[in-house]
Order: C-alpha cells, then structure tokens, then sequence
C-alpha cells in the first residue's frame, strides 16, 4: 500500500509538471535555459537575477509539491504510514522534484545546449547576416613573347645537335658527329647573342629589337634543318618546347625593328601574277579553274558570291563525293622532282631539303622527292627561262621581293611550278613546310567551312580588299578536326590592318599559343596529306607515332646542367627531363626514343619564376611563368588562392590589388601541386605531350594511366576536371 501511494504521487505530480510546461511554452514561444549561467565577471543586479529566474520551473516545484503533498496526506491516513504529517512531507519532496525535472527536460524533448550568459537576453538576438566576403581573383594570361621561343627553338637546337652527334658517334659515323659538333657550335652561339637580349631587357627594362636576332634565328633554323634533325620536330613537340614560332614573329623578326613586320606570306607573288590568300597562285588552265571554284566573297560591304555559281560558271563537274580534299590536284603517283635556282642560297637549299625530310618522315609511303638538278633560269627570272633537267618539277627560287608562294597542287601541261622562299621574310623550315604543302594540294586551314565554330575573325581590322582572303570554302576537306596547330593556318595578325590587334582569335580561353605555328606538319596535316594521295598511291600511310622523346637542354653557355643532378630545382625543372624539362622531340615507332630513366621529386615552389622584364611597357609588376609541366597552386598574403598553367606566363590581381610576393617575395607564399582525388593533375596540362602522368614519381609507377597531349593549351578545351585523351581534339572529345 505504501509503495502504491508513492508511485500515485510521482504519476501526479509529473503529470501536472508536464501540463504546465506545455501551457508555458505555448504561451511564451521560448526555450528554456539554464537556471545558472555563468556570472559575468561586473557582477549581478536584482532587476538582473529576476529577468533570469526560471518561472517555469519554480512554477513546476510549486505545484509538484502542492500535489504530492495533498496525495501523500491521503495516502498518510493509510495504515502503512500511519501519519497524514509523514505522507505529506514525503509526497510534496517527491513532487516537487518531479515536477521541477520535467519543467526542465521534459520527455522526448532534447535538452538546450547552454547559449546564454549572463548580461545576455533570453531572447534569441537578431543578427544581421553579413555577406561573405570571398577574395576576387583575376588573371591575365599573356602572349608568349617572340624572343623566348627564338631562345627556346636555339635550346632545342643545340640539344638535338648534341644528341645527334653522340649517336652518331655510338655508330662509328665519325664524318655525321664532325658535322653535328659544327653545328652545335653554331647553336650554342645562337643561344648565347638571343640570352644577352633577354638579359639586356631584364636590366634596361627596355624591349630590344627581335629583329636585332635575326641572323641568330636563321643560323638556328640552318641547325634544325641538318641531318636527322628535321624529323624529329612536330607541331606538337614545337608546343611541348615553348617554341611554336609563328608566322606573325618571323613577320617581327624581318621587319627591321621599331614594331614594324614584314609578313611574306602576305605579300603576294607580283609581277602581274593573281594569287589567292596571299601565297597561292595557278597557272594551269585546270588550275585556274580550280582556284575560280574557292573565290567567294567574305562579310564585308561587298555582296557574297555563292560558290554553287561558280561552280555553274565554270561548267565543271562537281568533285565525287560531299566534300573535296584538297585545293590543287595531287602530284601523279606521289613523286615529286625539284630543283634549285641558280642563286638560291646554301641556306634556303637546307631549309627546302629539311621541310622535304618533314614529308618524307611523316608519309614516307606516300610521296617520294627528288632534286633532279637544275637546267636554267635564276630566281627573277621569267617563267618560260625556268627550267629543271628533268619535267615536270617543282622550281624553287628566291626572288628578293616576293615573299613566299607556291603555285596550288599538280600544274599539268607545265614544265615547272615555282616555289618562292624570301630571304630573309620566309626563311623557316615550317615557313617551307607551307608552301610545300599548297605545292602538295593543301589549302589554308582556316578557309574550311566549320571554321567558325573554332575561331572568330576580325573583318573590322582587315581592309577591304583584303577581306576576300578570308573566304570559306564550302566544299573544304573536314574529314580531319579542325587544326588550330596546323602548319597550314593563318596566325593572329593575317592582313590586319593595324598590326597591334588580331584578325583571328581562338573561340576559347587563353593565349593563342600556336596558331599559324610555322616550325613543321602537325598529325592532322599529316591526316590530309594521307588522305589526299592514298588515290595516287594505295599504300600510302602515315608513320606510326610512338609520343615524345626527351633530351636534356643546355644552359645559356650550352653547358649540360642535368648529368648526375639529384634534386631539382628552378633550373633543372627547365632543362632537364628527369625534372620535367628538357626538350621534347617526336618519335615514330621502331625509332629510338630517347626518355629518362628516373624522375626526380620537384618542389613546385621552384616552378614559378618571374618573368616582368619580359613584358616591359606594359606596366606590369609582376609577371610570373609556370616551368613545370603540371598546374601549380599557390596563395599569398593576398590571401587569394591562385592556379598558375604550365608553361603559361600570367599576371594575377587578388581583390584588385595585383599579387607581387609570388614574383618578389616567394616565402610569403604557399605552394602546392594541383590534383584530384586520384592523385592525376586536374588539368591535362599537367602532362606533356606523349607523356604519363605519375604525380611527380617514376615513370613506371603509372599511377595516372592518362596519355595526356598538349596541343594549343588542350584542357582549356576540356574543364569539369577532365582530362584531356591526347587525340589533338579541340572539342572535349578527347577529355576522358
């Protein structure tokens, strides 16, 4: 009896407890908080203590013990007590601590963490929310300059030279190492004369001339036309150097200085002679013809002419299929016979035979070359005094004020074709790989009908009369992807008008690196040609590629700085393989190829290097180039986190103030190399062409199986954390 009496007590009293507590925070819409927060150290006032008394529960113990104590008076008059006092004393305990427990923390309900102190309401306060100020990163990614890819092309040429020469010893060829030691010789000079420019830039903080480097340049070009050592360049591995010459520097380089460019490409043949887009002319009745059928007009105030009527007008059949493959016809069975003018010079004969070596090592199935010696004429003389031994053939000259040109395809019923080539304003070996290709049949990429969709054209900066260079081509070849490095594109500053601005831009983000690249055939180049002669020649094939190669490059001095290095720093992560550097090369399959046996671990802190004095006048304080070949992460005391590109040159602002300690003060920055979960760069370019990423580790630890490529700046096309496939693609269908 006595226990039923205490637990009838309990029962009642939490009940009511509970009902109150409900009644009270219904009312109110407050929580409850603890009953002894802490005591602020200015001490308590009474009016104070009395907002901080928790009504509730007092209100809770009241009643509890009112209840328990008129049930325990009852339950008292029972026999198992004996006393009404005793039952009611019990009781009101019992309730009153009950009660208080479930004002408190009543069932189901989780306890308030303590917020609350004192000198604080217990009212929940209104903060205004504040907006979360996120740093503002901006970058700017500017232009390769002109005179480090003249640097970069006279490092590879005295490191192929150098590789071609220990071969050539290893095979016992003393005469080939003599001539390759010559011209290591001459490379080296070359480098040292365009690294003083650098250097006089770097402390003048004046720009000099590229034009002062001209003689430096073509004795760079004369090295990379000899032996083997054409063959080993790429469109590709021009890119992977940093040494993608285009057509607008060599335009720099013959212009004599003071901004001024002679672009012999644009130049045109004169003479009388008609030439569409600049350097391609015909002189066949068919070839006429031909060209007739590409000549409708661009957007401009002139009315374009539908080429479906000029088709009409010609009374030509249309080419089988949807698409024709090339501007001009191709060369009967592939065989192509060349000579030389009486003046043309040993150098010009050099380049010539080296762009012939590019072709030859690309599609050695599909074309054969031969000089078949000259008979008569010199480079102004006229056409019917311009002759070969042998017929028909191609006629190379080097008229001083003609620029560069070819006559488009095969010119049947002709004797000879001409190939011109200016000294100096064409004297490049990729400068003669595009004129070789129209002398092939090949038109200018950018006139294909999907171009569009890749760059954009500035007809506002062209004149007007020249704007019909810019024709598309309906009918063009497109069975490859568009080749933004193809040899044979125009570059950015084509007929511009004023040339500080473009007439083309890339469709895309960042500098446009290679276009109208002019150092050799990229693989899609190498694609048409194959295409365009496997009906003249049905074994005809390109080689196989086996990805890049990698030679060690030399310092300014053409001092080897890689043998029995252990570590890498911002010297070894540019010239060395096994840090990432070194000079790429291209390889085929069932050719040596060259690569590092190791990688060394690298600090991507060294990856940054300033750069500012290479771009003087543009009022730059910190202008900073990634070496490395994978994307480097870092933040300042700006407090900004930036992603500097491989290879890239940036200059980066954080909340509009521009970020300097990456190029002064390097300890104030934290450095880090960019990945994904995976461990794989979050950008292909972390890869070099034909390279494998392995997050800085052996080669053959294969930890991110990603053939990366790096054509025209690859994952710019790519995002999301993509990687891109390694297939030359422009669109994403290369990102894996």
């Amino acid at each position: 009896m006595r226990f039923s009496a205490l637990l009838l007590v309990g029962v009642l009293a939490t009940a009511s407890a509970s009902v109150l507590r409900m009644y009270s925070r219904t009312a109110n819409g407050q929580k409850v908080e603890p009953f002894w927060p802490e005591a602020p150290a200015g001490g308590v006032s009474v009016a104070h203590f009395w907002d901080k008394i928790p009504w509730e529960v007092v209100a809770g113990n009241a009643l509890g013990a009112v209840l328990g104590g008129s049930a325990g008076a009852l339950a008292g008059n029972a026999e198992a007590i004996k006393s009404p006092m005793y039952g009611g004393i019990a009781g009101g305990v019992a309730g009153f601590i009950a009660g208080g427990v479930v004002a408190y923390s009543p069932f189901g309900e989780p306890r308030e963490e303590p917020e609350a102190a004192w000198g604080k309401s217990t009212e929940e306060p209104k903060v205004e929310e504040e907006e979360t100020k996120k740093p503002k990163i901006t970058t700017e990614e500017l232009p390769q300059p002109a005179i480090t890819k003249m640097q970069h092309q006279a490092e590879l040429a005295v490191a192929l030279s150098n590789y071609e020469e220990q071969q050539a010893t290893d095979k016992g060829d003393k005469k080939e190492a003599k001539e390759e030691a010559h011209a290591e010789k001459k490379a080296v000079k070359a480098l040292q004369d365009i690294s003083e420019n650098i250097e006089k830039r770097e402390k003048t903080g004046k720009k000099p001339a590229t034009a002062d480097s001209q003689k430096d340049f073509e004795n760079v070009q004369e090295v990379l036309a000899e032996g083997d050592t054409a063959e080993m360049i790429s469109a590709e591995s021009a890119l992977a150097n940093d040494a993608a010459v285009t057509a607008n520097d060599l335009a720099r380089v013959a212009g004599g200085g003071k901004g001024k460019r002679f672009r012999g490409e644009d130049v045109g043949p004169g003479k009388g002679v008609k030439s569409y887009q600049g350097d391609m002319i015909a002189r066949s009745e068919k070839s006429k013809k031909q060209l007739k059928l590409f000549e409708s007009f661009t957007e401009g105030s002139q009315a374009p002419k539908k080429l479906e009527d000029l088709w009409e007008e010609e009374k030509l059949e249309e080419p089988k299929g949807a698409k024709q493959i090339a501007a001009g016809a191709p060369f009967p069975k592939g065989k192509i016979n060349y000579c030389f003018a009486s003046d043309v010079s040993e150098t010009v004969k050099k380049i010539f035979r080296a762009a012939t070596d590019q072709y030859k090592r690309a599609v050695p199935s599909c074309l054969t070359f031969e000089d078949v010696g000259w008979k008569k004429g010199k480079s102004d003389s006229e056409e019917q005094d311009q002759l070969c031994k042998k017929s028909p053939a191609i006629f190379v000259q080097s008229d001083a004020n003609r620029g560069c040109f070819s006559e488009i395809g095969f010119q049947e019923g002709m004797d000879v074709q001409r190939l011109q080539l200016q000294d100096p304003g064409c004297m490049s070996v990729g400068t003669a790989v595009h004129e070789l290709g129209h002398a092939l049949g090949m038109a200018h990429e950018q006139a294909r009908p999907d171009r569009d969709q890749h760059v954009k054209i500035h007809f506002n900066n062209i004149p007007e009369d020249m704007r019909d260079n810019f024709a598309k081509d309906k009918k063009g070849y497109t069975g490859q992807k568009y080749d933004l490095l193809s040899v044979m594109h125009y570059d950015r500053f084509a007929f511009a008008q004023d040339e500080t601005k473009p007439t083309i831009d890339f469709l895309g983000i960042g500098a446009n690196e290679g276009l109208g690249q002019r150092i050799g055939l990229s693989k899609f180049d190498v694609g048409q040609v194959v295409a365009m002669y496997k009906e003249e020649n049905k074994q005809c094939k390109g080689s196989e590629l086996a990805g890049m190669g990698c030679v060690d490059k030399p310092n300014k001095l053409g001092k080897d700085v890689c043998k029995g290095r252990t570590e890498c720093n911002a010297e070894g992560i540019n010239k060395c393989c096994a840090c990432g550097g070194g000079a790429a090369l291209q390889c085929y399959k069932g050719q040596h190829c060259p690569k590092p046996k190791k990688m060394l671990r690298m600090d991507p802190k060294e990856c940054l290097v300033e750069s500012t004095a290479l771009f003087a006048g543009r009022g730059l304080k910190c202008v900073y180039q990634n070496e490395c070949s994978f994307p480097v992460s870092f933040k300042c005391s700006g407090g900004c986190e930036n992603v500097a590109d491989p290879q890239s040159y940036s200059s980066t602002k954080c909340n509009g103030k521009e970020v300097t300690d990456v190029c002064m003060a390097k300890d104030k920055c934290t450095f880090s190399i960019l990945k994904d979960k995976k461990g794989c760069p979050k950008e292909c370019l972390a890869c070099k062409p034909g390279a494998v990423w392995n997050g800085g580790k052996a080669l053959s630890d294969n930890k991110c199986k990603h053939s990366c490529s790096r054509p025209f700046g690859a994952s710019r096309y790519c995002g999301g954390g993509k990687v891109y496939g390694g297939d030359g693609s422009v669109d994403c269908t290369g990102c894996k």
